[in-house]
């Protein structure tokens, strides 16, 4: 029996995005590997969706997405524990969490070794949110238990030198995300559910509406643009987060951009390819980014990208597939105004070149295998 790496997290439903999108195939395809058993511990909200284990391939345990258990539920401690004694190595995803936490001090009573993924949770913005909250926590909790980590995985060469920033010695693989390259999706599906954008040139942000997104910044810089390109829309997709959507449809009004932007909701499965080849320009105005899978859907769906520095991915404009900005309104309506004044062939060049891009550098089964890679390092392994 391959050995069995037990990847513990939160929230599997698609609704959250990130993580709970990428982590089901990131195990999915550790296992095809045939070198590692994938199981996942996840913590959840009762009404969440979960994945099919018989389509997933791994075993999915669900614990309750709660500080109380540990407090009152032995029962969860308990569950975890039989886990994590049965596994050879820990992936734990995230910090700042109890059960991360509180799966790095098992694993270090079990003698287990265990691996952490930051998930951007370590750049500087998201530092600064509760700040005072997450130092405090650093020092007494969060600090020992990365430091006790036999690896760190970064999404980014930044996110590893965040891991150095902090003082961090540990061996650091940089590990991406990972994309399955679409299957044929055409632009009508979204048309005809968005009939008014059709005829007009897209510009879409796909993700989640959280204050981080910069998404105020984006209709700012808009606003400015609009009378430019009258054959334009904005399109903003995405699952609303702590009453963003409310924020920046308010913000929206208060530019004068009714009818120039356009809001969808959350989009998923074929609905969310077919906007993304309906799309002619692909924009994330981040003020902080882990790793963006919608960037990468975006390219492989042949769309070019307008990023901010803080996306840590500054291979797109290498590449020859995107442009690349800070996080200020002018920065983004600078670069808006000039992709959308390129001629369309040159256009479809970027977005051929980010197709070919991702084909090389971001398939799941190479993710898969540098993965399992790192773990054999770290546990090791010859």
């Amino acid at each position: 029996m391959p050995p069995i790496c037990l990847n513990v997290s939160v929230h599997l439903d698609p609704r959250y995005g990130g993580l709970a999108t990428t982590l089901p195939r990131f195990c999915q395809t550790l296992v095809e590997t045939g070198r590692y058993e994938a199981p996942l511990a996840v913590f959840t909200d009762p009404d969440e969706t979960m994945p099919d284990e018989t389509v997933l391939g791994c075993l999915v345990h669900r614990f309750p997405l709660s500080r109380w258990p540990w407090m009152s539920d032995r029962r969860t401690d308990t569950r975890l524990s039989e886990l994590i004694g049965k596994s050879d190595v820990v992936h734990i995803h995230g910090i700042w969490q109890e059960h991360c936490s509180r799966t790095a001090m098992l694993c270090r009573r079990f003698g287990k070794p265990y691996v952490v993924s930051a998930h951007g949770m370590l750049e500087p913005w998201a530092l600064r949110r509760k700040a005072w909250k997450k130092r405090l926590y650093w020092r007494t909790v969060e600090q020992r238990n990365l430091q006790a980590a036999a690896g760190l995985r970064a999404l980014t060469c930044d996110e590893g030198a965040d891991y150095r920033r902090l003082g961090l010695l540990n061996p650091v693989r940089v590990i991406p995300n990972g994309i399955d390259l679409p299957e044929q999706a055409e632009p009508e599906l979204f048309l005809k559910k968005f009939p008014p954008l059709r005829g007009q040139r897209l510009v879409l942000f796909l993700g989640r509406l959280h204050a981080k997104k910069g998404l105020d910044i984006l209709c700012r810089a808009w606003a400015r643009l609009q009378s430019q390109f009258p054959d334009t829309q904005l399109v903003i997709a995405g699952p609303d987060e702590d009453g963003t959507l409310a924020r920046i449809e308010g913000l929206a009004r208060e530019a004068a951009l009714s009818g120039r932007v356009t809001f969808t909701g959350i989009l998923t499965g074929s609905a969310k390819w077919s906007a993304l080849r309906a799309a002619s320009l692909f924009v994330l105005p981040s003020h902080s980014e882990g790793f963006s899978v919608a960037v990468l859907e975006a390219l492989a769906c042949g769309v070019p990208v307008l990023l901010t520095r803080a996306c840590h991915f500054p291979e797109v404009v290498s590449a020859g597939c995107g442009r690349e900005t800070g996080p200020e309104e002018a920065g983004i309506q600078d670069c808006l105004a000039s992709l959308l004044s390129l001629p369309p062939k040159a256009l479809s060049h970027m977005g051929a070149l980010g197709r070919e891009f991702v084909r090389e550098r971001f398939a799941w089964s190479q993710v898969a295998r540098q993965t399992a890679d790192a773990l054999d390092e770290w546990m090791g392994h010859p």
